[in-house]
């Protein structure tokens, strides 16, 4: 064919540029066909060649010609045939699509109307069909069948036949990997493309399924094309032929990565990124997307050929001499982590100075070779007050370009980042350091794609986000004792530490075994060898320097700063919280006491120590019960001292002092409603709503009370150390804290003295007997108690009286003196009475048949316990019941009624223990015990005794030995020496 095209061209004289005007194609076209380089050439340009040439014309002169792939064009031989009306070429459009299925009436009223047809719409069908007919001529390849309308026409006459018929063959060759013919095969395929399908049709024809496939195809074909070429290298002709149709489809991932790749191939990798940056753009404004697999593929190899060769491993972890010592527990747990299909996380979380950097790069350092693809380290400053955290957009940069990327080729947005920092990540095994960090948001955009890595986090947030995900969390703490001793040996040598032990363990302990103030005070202990340790730690004792002991001139290592860093970023109320605990006098609280010292609603103080517990400014050693160590401490009141005036925070001391008052007043209520002024339970505090709770939150907050106390009668608080003495008086009474009941009235009868407060006074008095009775000091008792009757005098205060008489018959019977306790309970108890004070009058009862009962009247005392039973039980008092069950189980037991006194006896046991009354629980189980043994019961005496030994011996009392001396019991049944 191409020696004929040529033979006849040179006889007619014409050379190839005038063949190819005449025909409408390519010089290139000719020359390739008449030297046979197209081995298929494409039908058309044949056609056109042979009827351009003279003599030519008569062979195609009446064969029709139809092209969908652009505008509708219909050429009856050379000459094109005019189809003014849109409907007619809508319609020749849908025949040739539909080409060799007959076309229904219905599918064309669709195709012409897009589904909005006139009335008549069937009768202009016909009217249609009639006139294309006419246009196209005589012998018009329009054939009606039973189903519609079906165009006879042959494959080559119809450029949609002839592109499906070269792209397939492509697709053939690029099977059989032979590129550069289907390279050729499929350019002449998209050659067949004048612009988008059927361009000036309708919006229905458009839209047509067939019309939509064969749009795609044409994409495909481009595909298809462009993998060819970037095959053989044709990188300059297929970024040409792809830029127009890439613009045309602007959302077609697989066409922009090639033509991608295409312009990165001819050397124009910032083109190609440009492009990339277009895509992404485009996906995410209008789409919401971002770019899938195929493109970043395509991205990231354009980056590998634009980025300099980068020397691996990567090794960023940073240099320095600090010490790891006693970190074995968490090498071990960092040694054990593995991961599944993503990185394996884990949060080094702890306190300022707690050595969480030391701890990771040492680590970093010792697994290096489990990661050869290198190591990433960056600061995230997320603590710092100099200045800002770290953006990750800015740190994934800086990974960005170790990992070898050109700074020209990084994204400009965090989002486009951290995606091309994930690609490149994928399938490495690094190990990735993110020290200092502030919180998850900072953190997630830096952790790396697919498995392999290890990402260690170091925070004073707990970061609860990013470990509720699947990170691991490792609590970094202070060092054990003997590791911080260890520290300490370092940096001072074994043999000065050797010569003061003590003052070494004194340092270590208030530097709270945190390795960087451990640094920092023995570093200014080795700089002058002349100081005793003894001094160096006095020195960090002096509340008046605050932390300027720990100040080592460099910010990098000065505690203050380190401490700083995480208060700086506080929300105000948080940061005030925290200054706030620095003037309570116990380093333990709890939220209700958080709000009740800030003046906060307990919702938000609640949330402030969350707060802070977050980047360990306290610890909650227990669920809502927070403590911060000393140096946290020290730290706070140098900040409240600077930030808070005088006047607010001696208001603060006033509510969190008010706050315990009035939780002591609670918990005394609940223990004894009816007892010593207590008054009646009112509504319930926050902490505890029975006398079992009440008891369990003074025993835990037995030294915060009275730490509060000892600062309140220092400050002059006088009215809340009387009140608050008064109050715990019922809670020592249970708790059997007789020395420290003493010492707490000792304060209280100084602030009475002051307020002048007789009724205040005479209590305190009264309270402070009952101590001394219990220490076995009846002598101090009774002149305590002839105080508090003295103060009594002039106030009319019957009540008060009856309580101090009540007193005197205990103390007096306790001391042998029984007629005269018996004479005291009568007065008592006809105060009492006069009084209406029921439950009152039933505990003097208990006493004067207690004291009946010491005189060998068991028939009186019965009477009397009895009857006080019945009162106590209707007055609500079970504590008093208890006390009376014991009375009638010492009574029966005299009486050799063996089964009444161990009813009583259990009676007992049970209301004491509900009520928390250890002492007397315990002292009533001796008793107990006893009695279960003289009726025979010694496996339960030996249960009796056991328990009374157990909660006497917590108390430290003497009675313990009691318990001890009867569980030693030889088998004969006696006491064991």
């Amino acid at each position: 064919m191409g020696r004929m095209i040529r033979a006849r061209r040179q006889a007619a004289g014409w050379d190839q540029e005038s063949l190819a005007r005449a025909a409408g194609v390519s010089v290139r076209t000719v020359r390739n066909i008449e030297l046979g380089r197209v081995r298929s050439p494409l039908h058309e340009s044949v056609r056109r060649l042979v009827g351009a040439l003279p003599g030519g014309a008569s062979a195609a002169s009446s064969r029709l010609h139809i092209e969908v792939l652009g505008p509708v064009l219909v050429r009856r031989g050379p000459h094109p045939v005019d189809l003014r009306s849109r409907r007619l070429r809508d319609l020749i459009g849908l025949l040739v699509i539909r080409a060799p299925h007959p076309v229904g009436r219905d599918e064309i009223v669709d195709g012409l109307w897009d589904g909005a047809p006139p009335p008549s719409s069937h009768t202009l069908v016909n009217t249609y069909v009639a006139r294309l007919r006419a246009e196209i001529g005589p012998g018009a390849p329009l054939l009606r069948t039973v189903s519609g309308y079906r165009l006879d026409v042959e494959p080559d006459q119809v450029d949609l036949a002839v592109f499906n018929d070269l792209f397939d063959r492509g697709l053939d060759a690029a099977g059989d990997a032979d590129h550069r013919r289907a390279a050729i095969l499929l350019t002449q395929a998209l050659d067949c493309w004048r612009g988008p399908l059927l361009a000036d049709a309708g919006p229905g024809l458009a839209r047509h399924p067939v019309a939509v496939a064969a749009a795609a195809r044409r994409v495909a074909a481009a595909c298809a094309y462009a993998d060819a070429g970037l095959a053989i290298g044709n990188f300059a002709e297929v970024a040409s032929r792809l830029r127009p149709l890439a613009e045309r489809e602007s959302f077609h991932e697989g066409l922009h990565a090639r033509l991608m790749l295409a312009v990165a191939g001819t050397g124009e990798q910032a083109s190609a990124l440009g492009l990339y940056a277009g895509l992404r753009e485009r996906l995410a404004d209008e789409l919401g997307i971002s770019p899938g697999q195929a493109v970043h593929d395509a991205y990231l190899s354009v980056l590998r050929q634009k980025s300099a060769v980068v020397g691996w491993p990567v090794a960023q972890l940073p240099g320095g001499t600090a010490l790891l010592v006693g970190r074995d527990a968490e090498l071990r747990r960092l040694n054990g982590l593995e991961g599944g299909a993503g990185p394996v996380v884990c949060v080094l979380t702890g306190q300022a100075g707690v050595g969480k950097t030391t701890l990771a790069v040492a680590w970093g350092r010792q697994a290096s070779e489990r990661f050869p693809d290198g190591q990433l380290y960056v600061d995230l400053q997320g603590f710092d007050p100099a200045g800002t955290p770290v953006d990750p957009a800015d740190a994934i940069h800086d990974f960005l370009l170790a990992l070898g990327a050109g700074s020209e080729a990084i994204p400009s947005t965090r989002s486009a980042r951290t995606a091309l920092y994930r690609s490149l990540t994928a399938g490495r095994r690094l190990l990735i350091i993110l020290d200092n960090a502030r919180g998850t948001d900072q953190v997630r955009p830096l952790l790396p794609g697919g498995a392999g890595s290890f990402v260690v986090v170091t925070s004073r947030d707990k970061m609860t986000g990013l470990v509720a995900q699947g990170a691991h969390s490792v609590v970094v703490g202070p060092l054990a004792e003997d590791a911080a001793m260890a520290l300490l040996s370092h940096h001072l040598g074994a043999q000065r530490l050797g010569r003061e032990p003590a003052a070494g363990r004194d340092i270590v302990q208030r530097c709270a075994r945190l390795p960087l103030p451990l640094a920092v005070a023995a570093a200014r202990a080795a700089a002058n060898p002349g100081f005793s340790l003894a001094s160096v730690a006095a020195e960090l004792h002096d509340d008046r320097r605050g932390l300027d002991p720990y100040d080592s001139g460099d910010e990098a290592t000065s505690v203050r700063n380190a401490l700083s860093w995480s208060y700086h970023g506080l929300e105000s109320d948080h940061a005030r919280v925290f200054r706030l605990l620095g003037i309570v006098p116990n380093p333990e609280i709890t939220a209700p006491a958080a709000a009740s010292l800030a003046g906060l609603p307990p919702p938000r103080a609640a949330a402030a120590l969350t707060a802070l517990a977050r980047v360990h400014l306290v610890d909650e050693v227990h669920p809502g019960r927070y403590s911060l160590h000393d140096l946290l401490r020290s730290y706070a009141r140098e900040l409240v001292t600077a930030v808070d005036t005088a006047a607010d925070r001696d208001v603060a001391l006033d509510r969190i002092t008010g706050h315990y008052v009035v939780a002591a007043q609670r918990a005394a209520r609940l223990v004894a409603p009816n007892r010593a002024g207590t008054g009646r339970v009112t509504a319930g505090h926050g902490e505890f709503r029975s006398a079992e709770q009440a008891v369990r939150w003074y025993d835990t907050e037995r030294a915060t009370l009275l730490a509060t106390i000892r600062q309140a009668a220092a400050d002059g608080r006088d009215a809340s150390v009387c009140d608050l003495a008064h109050a715990l008086t019922e809670l020592f009474d249970r708790r059997g804290h007789w020395h420290d009941w003493v010492a707490v009235t000792d304060l209280a009868a100084v602030a009475a003295a002051r307020l002048a407060d007789p009724i205040r006074a005479a209590r305190l008095h009264r309270s402070r007997a009952r101590a001394e009775v219990w220490l076995g000091h009846y002598d101090r008792a009774q002149d305590q108690l002839a105080q508090a009757l003295d103060r009594c005098r002039d106030t009319g205060d019957q009540a008060e009286r009856a309580h101090i008489f009540r007193c005197l018959a205990w103390c007096m019977g306790r001391a042998g003196a029984r007629h005269q306790a018996v004479a005291h309970a009568r007065t008592a108890i006809r105060l009492y009475a006069r009084a209406g004070d029921v439950a009152g009058k039933g505990i003097g009862l208990n006493n004067l048949g207690w004291q009946y009962a010491h005189l060998g009247r068991p028939e009186i005392a019965l009477r009397c316990c009895h009857g006080a039973v019945a009162l106590l039980r209707a007055a609500g008092d079970d504590n008093g019941a208890g006390h009376a069950h014991d009375s009638l189980g010492f009574i029966y037991q005299q009486l050799g009624d063996r089964v009444r006194a161990v009813d009583h006896y259990v009676r007992s046991v049970a209301l004491l223990r509900r009520t928390g009354d250890v002492f007397h629980e315990g002292d009533t189980l001796i008793r107990l015990g006893d009695a279960r043994l003289a009726a025979g019961d010694k496996a339960g005496a030996m249960r009796a005794w056991r328990r009374a030994f157990m909660l006497l011996a917590r108390l430290r009392h003497p009675s313990s030995e009691e318990a001890r001396s009867r569980l030693n019991m030889r088998p004969g049944g006696g006491p064991g020496r």
